[in-house]
């Protein structure tokens, strides 16, 4: 081979390394977005790669040219990346720095741990001398050592960092600081990988040791710090989230009131306007006239317990109740859950009854029941809320979920009222019993 390209371990390393990056890349990337025909991308993306690491010349073998060409194979899976999955550069480049992280961490184990078993004296295989053939495949130790150093890493990485990027989200770092850090974070492993491999020839044991320690100890402070930031985005989201559900309910909730008091108002009005027309004309069918006011009377049924965010969200739902031919029945003790705001009071049923109301719609005219307590209990306030279903639930934690097509059923309204009571210092407990569904809210008074 001519002098660009002389076989020496180093030319074969270009191979490896680039197949080590690859499977590290797979443990972050395998649940973004994928482009069309991506198995075509990714093996034309995973060929393209291994030809680029093959084509990239070995004129030096100094720290600066091995960084620069470990940084190059590096930028072009970046490439490859974008060509398999549709997903922004930022994300692509998080991926990609947990993935070369990963790698320099199994790389400086596999040398860590020839230091501390004092194997062949100490001395890690190096990878990068004059033959013409990884060392290390020529040691049964070295090979074992190797391809259960790497094993072992990269599954820890996976189960530790790579199943917390969700299916669909987005994992951009959009913070400046965080960018600086990646960069940083991305010389450090290329170049001080490097450096101790440059020391390969007047071996330190004591160097070598401290050296290698650090870089894995960096290595896993920056994927933590990489992925608690994508944690605290997510959080950041999932409250914004709620924040904008609770301005949402709140405008609904004074929207609904000021509705239905007008409704109440202008039926009330027709109701004796009827009777007018009725006592006035002797010619109207009495059965018609009866027929008009319990058609009225539907849009009149407002539910009076004592406190009015709980009167209003009752009220609405009964009307979606009736139009869909379901009894809704509440008892409730007087003064109950005065210590909540009439939002929350107006989110907690709003979505308990929704739910139910989905559940209930579709069954059985004999089934179509949903009954609401909300009793005094010493120092506790006590809301008990039943309604039938038909299907099979599973539970997820404390939370069930369903085996139908829509995994909504009792999903995120349940959740949203697990918060809601959580706020106040409650319990919620959700049970079944053969085809009747049950939600135990249990509040603190004092």
């Amino acid at each position: 081979m001519s002098a660009v390209y002389p076989v020496n371990q180093l030319f074969w390393y270009r191979i490896l390394f680039m197949a080590e990056l690859i499977i590290a890349e797979t443990l972050f990337v395998f649940r973004l977005k994928r482009r069309k025909k991506f198995t075509l991308r990714a093996a034309a993306g995973i060929l393209l790669s291994f030809a680029f690491a093959f084509a990239v010349p070995c004129v030096h073998i100094n720290a600066a040219y091995r960084s620069f060409m470990f940084f190059s194979m590096f930028a072009f899976t970046l490439a490859m990346l974008k060509l398999c999955f549709s997903e922004s550069f930022k994300t692509l480049l998080f991926c990609g720095v947990a993935a070369y992280t990963t790698q320099h961490i199994s790389y400086e184990l596999y040398n860590l741990i020839y230091i501390i078993l004092d194997i062949n004296g100490g001395v890690p295989v190096s990878v990068y001398g004059s033959g013409d053939t990884l060392e290390f495949f020529r040691d049964p130790v070295a090979m074992l050592n190797y391809f259960w150093g790497h094993a072992v890493t990269y599954w820890a990485m996976l189960v530790l960092f790579g199943n917390r990027i969700k299916r669909g989200e987005s994992i951009e770092l959009k913070s400046i600081p965080m960018f600086v850090m990646v960069v940083i974070v991305l010389i450090v492993d290329i170049v001080l990988g490097s450096v101790i491999t440059a020391y390969g020839g007047e071996y330190n044991r004591f160097f070598m040791f401290w050296l290698g320690a650090y870089n894995i100890g960096v290595g896993l402070c920056m994927l933590y710090i990489q992925f608690t930031h994508l944690l605290v985005r997510r959080l950041t989201g999932e409250l914004d989230s709620e924040k904008r559900l609770r301005r949402l309910e709140e405008e609904q909730f004074k929207l609904s009131r000021e509705n239905i008091e007008l409704i109440n108002l202008k039926c009330h009005d027709l109701k004796h306007q009827i009777r007018t027309i009725a006592e006035q004309s002797e010619k109207l069918d009495p059965k018609i006239i009866s027929e008009m006011e319990n058609a009225i009377s539907i849009y009149d049924a407002m539910f009076i317990t004592g406190n009015s965010a709980l009167d209003t969200v009752l009220t609405e739902k009964n009307l979606v109740c009736n139009k869909n031919g379901i009894s809704l029945t509440c008892c409730a003790d007087e003064g109950v859950l005065s210590f909540m705001s009439d939002a929350d009071i107006y989110s907690l049923f709003g979505n308990a009854l929704d739910n139910a109301i989905e559940a209930t719609a579709p069954l059985e005219s004999t089934c179509r029941i949903i009954d609401i307590k909300i009793k005094k209990r010493g120092k506790m306030q006590a809301v008990n809320i039943r309604n039938y279903y038909d299907g099979k639930l599973v539970f997820d934690g404390d939370l069930p979920k369903t085996t139908k097509a829509n995994d909504g059923y009792h999903g995120f309204g349940l959740l949203s009222i697990t918060q809601t009571v959580s706020r106040y210092g409650g319990t919620v407990d959700v049970t079944t019993d053969e085809d009747v569904f049950t939600v135990d809210i249990l509040f603190p008074t004092t």
